[in-house]
């Protein structure tokens, strides 16, 4: 009965999603309800997710987003940048391919949530500036991202969670720094390429309002800019991005790191705590709690067990190993689309491993192809953290999403499909 509840939840909240009748932060609240009066969770557990490290630093995201506009870093940094890209204004698809070889380099080094927070208000001065559609450069940001992510192992935690898992199996075998790279950074030029000089002709602007207008022209500072105020913003963030860099390397982890970084900032008189609480947008925080929660209870009712016996039923025990990667990358790029890449990789992990085993398939295809389809989220706003963060600031709607995902995931299926068999086979 509760496996039925989940997945009748799943579906539920796909519909509302799509339907766009129901906010965020609206299907939060029917998440975490439902699974707490059907007693899937315990009460003292519904919001256990917030003290998730992981949420703490999208918490630390929005606080230090907030304070470089507010000093007005990010409008300097946007006048630095506009000569570069000026000389292509006119050229829309140029200047998107720009906008996401500069967010994807930033990727290869740092979590793609943290860049995109972090580029939010840049990229809206520069669309405003060069006369690119807001929804076009937004998505630029959101799935160059995402695309970036997957260069390096540092790019989200499902190459770390990757990384961990395959030398635990093989008993110490490598999994290196750019174990992905080979296939992912090719791949990933060329998706980009499609988005920015093709598909994104087919989003349908709306005009921007007076005071949409004017908001954008008036992104910079309230207060004079104080150079004092803008070098500890830069020392905040240089420390909260080492931080994630080096988690789980220093006696402080990142999530205690960003509560420093806030401390800072307050006592440094660059915000008060006031305005350190308004910059983060709760129903975003909400609804990635509730997200997480519905992705462990996926695994608390033993969904993945049953799932894996009756995968092992169907497909027999004679399966080539390109067909094996084929039917993991199209299941966990669908999950992965209603539930985080880490909740995905974490539920699916178990049964593809087992499946490999007992069909006597090499792992590290098996797990390199789901790491890469965890990741692959590019057909809803709920499929990253930071999409519905993108789809409300931008007007994006859940099918703009779907027409703009399609071409990207189709690309990155047809590669992955062909190449990791013959990479890591």
């Amino acid at each position: 009965m509760e496996s039925i509840v989940i997945i009748l939840l799943l579906i539920a909240v796909v519909v509302l999603l799509a339907s766009e009748k129901v906010s965020y932060l609206g299907v939060s609240v029917l998440i975490l309800s439902t699974l707490t009066i059907s007693g899937i969770l315990e009460p003292s557990e519904t919001f256990a997710n917030l003290a998730d490290p992981t949420i703490m630093l999208y918490v630390g995201a929005f606080i230090i987003s907030s304070a470089f506009i507010k000093v007005g870093l990010s409008d300097d940094l946007a006048q630095r940048v506009l000569p570069l890209l000026g000389r292509w204004k006119g050229r829309e698809g140029t200047v998107l391919f720009a906008i996401c070889l500069l967010v994807s380099i930033l990727t290869i080094f740092l979590q793609a949530f943290g860049v995109q927070v972090a580029m939010l208000t840049l990229i809206l001065t520069l669309s405003s500036q060069l006369g690119i559609g807001k929804k076009k450069a937004l998505l630029a940001l959101g799935f160059s991202a995402t695309i970036g992510s997957t260069f390096t192992l540092m790019g989200n935690n499902v190459n770390l969670l990757a990384k961990a898992a395959y030398e635990e199996l093989s008993q110490g075998q490598g999994w290196s720094f750019f174990e992905l790279s080979a296939l992912t950074a090719p791949m990933g030029l060329a998706m980009m390429a499609v988005y920015c000089f093709l598909t994104s002709r087919w989003l349908k602007e709306e005009p921007e309002t007076a005071v949409e207008s004017r908001a954008v022209e008036s992104a910079g500072p309230a207060e004079p800019r104080s150079r004092r105020k803008q070098g500890i913003v830069l020392a905040v963030t240089g420390l909260f991005f080492l931080a994630m860099f080096l988690d789980g390397k220093t006696p402080v982890p990142a999530n205690v790191a960003v509560l420093i970084c806030a401390a800072i900032l307050v006592l440094g008189r660059v915000m008060t705590s006031e305005e350190a609480l308004g910059s983060i947008s709760w129903p975003i925080i909400l609804f990635t709690v509730s997200v997480l929660s519905l992705s462990s209870c996926f695994m608390k009712v033993g969904a993945g067990e049953a799932l894996s016996d009756l995968l092992v039923r169907l497909l027999g025990d004679q399966i080539s190993l390109r067909a094996m990667v084929a039917i993991i990358f199209v299941v966990a790029t669908l999950a992965t689309q209603l539930l985080s890449n880490s909740g995905t990789f974490a539920i699916c992990l178990p049964i593809v491993v087992d499946l490999a085993l007992r069909l006597q398939l090499p792992v590290k295809p098996v797990i390199v192809a789901l790491c890469l389809a965890s990741s692959c989220a590019f057909l809803t706003p709920l499929s990253a953290p930071t999409f519905p963060l993108l789809a409300t600031t931008g007007k994006i709607s859940f099918r703009e999403f779907l027409i703009q995902g399609i071409p990207l995931t189709v690309i990155s299926a047809i590669v992955c499909i062909v190449w990791i068999p013959i990479l890591w086979g």
